[in-house]
């Protein structure tokens, strides 16, 4: 926990399990929101460029050092900042790992083109229905396009 809300890291097999499911190289920016020490940041930076966005400053501070610690300072950037207040239009691939409801993120995300990434099983979008949900071990991965595609069927990528 943190003064400005709820935090856990995701856990880094996991991610890199699911981003090379979805095809991470495919991308060219990969945001996190509220990207706390910033393993997915890292774990993203192996397949291209990433951005963590954290409102927490040493949790920014703390994400910072761990790339340059990784290797990965030229591969991604930080900014200590609430997402909420920022564009996310630049990004084709959105990833959170939320501690709430995502209905601010929603209505932000009305006209954007890429794809939401939704690490855990616990917040989810409430009108929007994933297109593939990943899982390994415990860990699940939601994949929501946007705009939505017509005559999707919900699939199940299990490892």
């Amino acid at each position: 926990m943190t003064p400005l809300g709820a935090w856990a890291t995701a856990r880094p097999q996991a991610l890199l399990v699911f981003f090379d499911a979805v095809r991470m190289e495919k991308h060219r920016r990969f945001v996190d929101l509220g990207c706390g020490d910033g393993v997915a940041v890292c774990c993203a930076a192996l397949f291209c460029r990433a951005v963590g966005i954290e409102a927490d400053l040493s949790l920014c501070t703390e994400a910072q050092q761990n790339a340059r610690a990784l290797g990965l300072a030229h591969r991604t950037a930080f900014l200590c900042a609430d997402f909420r207040h920022l564009r996310l239009y630049p990004f084709d691939v959105l990833y959170i790992y939320p501690d709430q409801p995502l209905t601010a993120l929603e209505h932000k995300l009305s006209g954007w083109n890429g794809i939401l990434l939704v690490y855990g099983p616990h917040f989810s979008p409430k009108d929007w229905k994933p297109i593939d949900v990943f899982r390994w071990e415990r860990e699940t991965l939601s994949l929501y396009a946007f705009p939505e595609p017509r005559g999707t069927e919900k699939a199940s990528g299990k490892f």
